[in-house]
């Protein structure tokens, strides 16, 4: 009997993968899903601090880690991952920075006053210097605007050996049907969108001279997604349209339900909160009692 292979979904952070997650989270179930790497160096020591008997029973790998955290499951393993175009990954990565207390580098960008552009080009983020192709290369120690050719040399070949699936953020309904059909999925992936962070500007809003600099910092990611661009498009046959259309229906009336009972929980919970008040004081006895 061949042995099932854990699913590792590598998340890159700003591409849509919290949305993912949750589709996973309902597919797979959360009991046997592993999720680690709060960030990119920390993933290793964790995953190897859990005993071997206990890895073997991990179905779904996930998290923001390199590639190569495979080389520490003794089980058949497959990678998928969603690849997010680099100017709009900056923007929804700054604004996330920026408007997220907790988040590591908050303190520093926003004490520091940096902008969009001093953020991409300061090096307090690798992730603004080729973090996709980072990723995917799997190498760590590089330093800021320090990447070569050969990285992504790395992440393509990573990517045609290893990886069942890799998705775009701006096809994400058409990443979703092939992913299902690829996995064998028996749910539905639909989802209402996580973590949209609504007070980042517009791509439209940049100037030329903005878009342009996030593009040479990143020129290996752009032909990373250049390049993941095409394998896409290749296989979008008409099935794919077709399914795409159909699960975009179901899914606009998934959302519009999920919507609707939460304005409903967030009109009732105020009087839900009154009525627990009166019955718990009703059931206290006076004082002279």
């Amino acid at each position: 009997m061949e042995m099932q292979k854990v699913l590792i979904f590598l998340h890159i952070p700003k591409t849509g993968g919290t949305t993912l997650k949750s589709i996973l989270d309902r597919e797979y179930g959360r009991k046997k899903t592993l999720s680690m790497g709060k960030d990119l160096s920390s993933c290793l020591p964790e995953l190897s601090a859990i005993p071997i008997e206990s890895r073997r029973e991990i179905q779904v790998l996930r998290g923001h880690f390199l590639f190569g955290v495979h080389r520490l499951l003794p089980s058949p393993f497959r990678y998928i991952t969603i690849l997010r175009d680099p100017v709009r990954r900056a923007i929804s990565h700054y604004y996330h920075v920026v408007g997220t207390k907790w988040h590591p580098l908050h303190e520093l960008v926003v004490s520091r006053g940096l902008g969009l552009e001093d953020y991409v080009t300061s090096g307090v983020s690798l992730q603004m210097d080729n973090g996709q192709t980072r990723q995917l290369a799997g190498v760590e120690g590089i330093p800021f605007g320090k990447c070569s050719e050969r990285l992504l040399d790395d992440a393509i070949a990573n990517m045609n050996k290893h990886f069942a699936f890799v998705g775009l953020t701006e096809a994400f309904d058409e990443s979703l049907i092939q992913m299902s059909d690829i996995l064998g999925w028996g749910k539905r992936p639909v989802y209402v969108q996580r973590l949209k962070n609504k007070r980042k500007p517009s791509l439209k809003s940049l100037s030329d001279k903005t878009i342009e600099l996030i593009r040479a910092q990143n020129d290996l990611d752009c032909r990373l997604l250049d390049y993941v661009r095409v394998k896409f498009k290749q296989n979008v046959s008409p099935e794919v349209v077709r399914k795409t259309k159909k699960f975009q229906r179901v899914n606009m009336f998934y959302q519009a339900f999920k919507k609707t009972i939460a304005l409903q929980n967030s009109i009732h919970r105020p009087i839900i909160k009154k009525v627990e008040k009166i019955i718990k004081s009703s059931l206290e006895l006076p004082s002279s009692e």
